[in-house]
């Protein structure tokens, strides 16, 4: 079985992601911060996955906050998902992962909206995913 790493997998979108895959019965292994592991770190995610040796990685890691949040600190989100974005492809590429799954990072309100939205489930969203 193909192992997989998910980046960010603690949080909102990567904990679902990990949870859907353990569910299908795949070795899955969630880092991020809180597990010792900021991707952000080139030489830090480099040794992680030289170690763990995954043949995929999802990146579902992110700097993301609320409207108020993103209004106040726009350069350091910014900056910082840049920064994990570049940092994941180079590391992913000198450790030899084989396929590297990367969903862009984004926050995203309208700036008006008369209607009441509903956003999908996270399972919703990755059938809605898996049949485009």
């Amino acid at each position: 079985m193909k192992k997989i790493v998910v980046l960010g997998g603690s949080g909102f979108l990567g904990g679902n992601v990990v949870a859907t895959l353990q569910k299908r019965g795949y070795a899955v292994q969630a880092c991020s911060r809180r597990t010792g592991v900021d991707a952000r770190d080139e030489q830090c995610l480099s040794a992680y996955l030289k170690q763990i040796n995954p043949a995929i990685v999802i990146n579902c890691a992110a700097h993301v906050g609320g409207i108020a949040y993103n209004a106040q600190c726009p350069v350091t989100v910014f900056e910082d998902n840049l920064l994990l974005g570049y940092t994941i492809v180079r590391a992913a590429y000198r450790s030899g992962v084989g396929k590297l799954v990367n969903i862009m990072p984004n926050c995203t309100y309208p700036g008006e909206m008369d209607l009441q939205l509903h956003p999908p489930s996270p399972s919703e969203s990755i059938r809605t995913a898996r049949s485009l």
